[in-house]
Protein backbone atom coordinates (compact mmCIF):
# COMPACT_ATOMS: atom_id res chain seq x y z
CA UNK A 1 0.00 0.00 0.00
CA UNK A 2 1.41 3.76 -0.58
CA UNK A 3 1.73 6.01 1.88
CA UNK A 4 1.03 10.06 1.27
CA UNK A 5 4.86 10.94 1.38
CA UNK A 6 4.97 7.85 -1.45
CA UNK A 7 2.70 9.20 -4.02
CA UNK A 8 4.03 12.63 -3.41
CA UNK A 9 7.61 11.57 -4.54
CA UNK A 10 6.18 9.80 -6.97
CA UNK A 11 4.18 12.67 -8.39
CA UNK A 12 7.22 15.36 -8.40
CA UNK A 13 9.22 12.45 -9.84
CA UNK A 14 6.45 12.22 -12.71
CA UNK A 15 5.82 16.24 -13.06
CA UNK A 16 10.06 16.84 -12.86
CA UNK A 17 11.26 13.60 -14.83
CA UNK A 18 8.62 12.56 -16.79
CA UNK A 19 7.01 15.46 -18.20
CA UNK A 20 10.09 17.96 -17.96
CA UNK A 21 7.93 20.43 -15.38
CA UNK A 22 9.05 23.12 -13.64
CA UNK A 23 8.39 26.07 -11.51
CA UNK A 24 5.58 28.46 -13.47
CA UNK A 25 5.34 26.10 -16.52
CA UNK A 26 1.28 25.00 -17.43
CA UNK A 27 -0.07 21.59 -16.95
CA UNK A 28 -3.31 20.29 -18.48
CA UNK A 29 -4.80 17.57 -16.98
CA UNK A 30 -7.82 15.34 -18.36
CA UNK A 31 -9.42 13.34 -16.21
CA UNK A 32 -12.53 11.31 -15.81
CA UNK A 33 -14.79 9.03 -13.03
CA UNK A 34 -12.11 6.97 -13.16
CA UNK A 35 -9.75 8.95 -12.82
CA UNK A 36 -10.25 11.69 -10.24
CA UNK A 37 -8.04 10.71 -7.14
CA UNK A 38 -5.12 10.16 -9.61
CA UNK A 39 -5.42 13.54 -11.06
CA UNK A 40 -6.09 15.14 -8.10
CA UNK A 41 -2.41 13.36 -6.83
CA UNK A 42 -1.18 14.83 -9.72
CA UNK A 43 -2.52 18.52 -9.02
CA UNK A 44 -1.61 18.18 -5.81
CA UNK A 45 2.17 17.74 -6.83
CA UNK A 46 1.94 19.96 -9.47
CA UNK A 47 0.65 23.37 -6.97
CA UNK A 48 3.36 22.45 -4.40
CA UNK A 49 6.25 22.22 -7.06
CA UNK A 50 4.62 25.34 -8.10
CA UNK A 51 3.41 24.61 -11.52
CA UNK A 52 0.17 26.18 -12.41
CA UNK A 53 -2.47 23.03 -12.73
CA UNK A 54 -5.50 22.85 -14.88
CA UNK A 55 -7.91 19.69 -14.56
CA UNK A 56 -10.92 18.94 -17.62
CA UNK A 57 -12.70 16.78 -16.55
CA UNK A 58 -14.52 14.64 -19.68
CA UNK A 59 -17.54 12.74 -18.61
CA UNK A 60 -17.44 9.04 -20.55
CA UNK A 61 -20.21 9.51 -22.51
CA UNK A 62 -18.54 12.05 -24.00
CA UNK A 63 -15.38 10.37 -24.66
CA UNK A 64 -17.55 7.47 -26.02
CA UNK A 65 -19.61 9.33 -28.63
CA UNK A 66 -16.51 11.36 -29.66
CA UNK A 67 -16.41 10.15 -33.58
CA UNK A 68 -12.48 10.18 -34.84
CA UNK A 69 -13.24 12.68 -37.39
CA UNK A 70 -14.55 15.53 -34.88
CA UNK A 71 -12.58 18.10 -33.52
CA UNK A 72 -11.87 19.12 -30.10
CA UNK A 73 -14.35 21.90 -28.48
CA UNK A 74 -12.19 25.41 -28.72
CA UNK A 75 -11.87 25.87 -25.27
CA UNK A 76 -9.78 22.70 -24.99
CA UNK A 77 -7.98 23.31 -27.89
CA UNK A 78 -7.42 26.72 -26.17
CA UNK A 79 -6.25 24.43 -23.42
CA UNK A 80 -4.04 21.98 -25.11
CA UNK A 81 -2.18 24.90 -26.83
CA UNK A 82 -1.11 27.30 -23.24
CA UNK A 83 -0.01 24.20 -21.90
CA UNK A 84 3.38 22.61 -21.43
CA UNK A 85 2.55 19.36 -20.89
CA UNK A 86 -0.37 17.38 -21.19
CA UNK A 87 -1.49 14.12 -19.23
CA UNK A 88 -4.42 12.03 -20.00
CA UNK A 89 -6.31 10.09 -17.08
CA UNK A 90 -8.70 9.12 -19.27
CA UNK A 91 -10.41 5.70 -19.31
CA UNK A 92 -8.64 3.47 -21.48
CA UNK A 93 -11.67 1.12 -22.79
CA UNK A 94 -11.43 1.10 -26.28
CA UNK A 95 -14.38 2.63 -27.25
CA UNK A 96 -13.08 6.09 -25.85
CA UNK A 97 -9.79 5.66 -27.72
CA UNK A 98 -10.87 8.42 -30.45
CA UNK A 99 -11.16 10.80 -28.24
CA UNK A 100 -7.79 9.91 -26.72
CA UNK A 101 -6.16 9.58 -29.87
CA UNK A 102 -7.41 13.52 -30.51
CA UNK A 103 -5.64 14.48 -27.45
CA UNK A 104 -2.49 13.02 -28.29
CA UNK A 105 -2.62 14.06 -31.74
CA UNK A 106 -3.88 17.63 -31.22
CA UNK A 107 -1.46 18.18 -28.00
Amino acid sequence: MLIQGDISKATRNILSHSLGLSRGQNLLIFADAGSVSVAEAVAKGARELEIQVSVIYVFEFIQESFESWERLPHPIEAAMQEADAIMSCLSDRPEHLDFRLRILTDG
